[in-house]
């Protein structure tokens, strides 16, 4: 894992390898993933 990938995502649809169903499916599943541990975290740590 390195901090380019799986940091922001950056807008580069232009690059070939990048385009594609699989890559789009796989960003959305990231910021899912994102997102549920974001959740996840903030239930843990309740805010004051």
């Amino acid at each position: 894992m390195n901090e380019q990938e799986y940091g922001t995502p950056s807008p580069i649809s232009n690059v070939p390898w990048r385009s594609g169903p699989h890559w789009a499916m796989l960003d959305k599943q990231k910021k899912i993933h994102f997102a549920l541990a974001h959740i996840a975290e903030q239930q843990r740590f309740p805010k004051r």
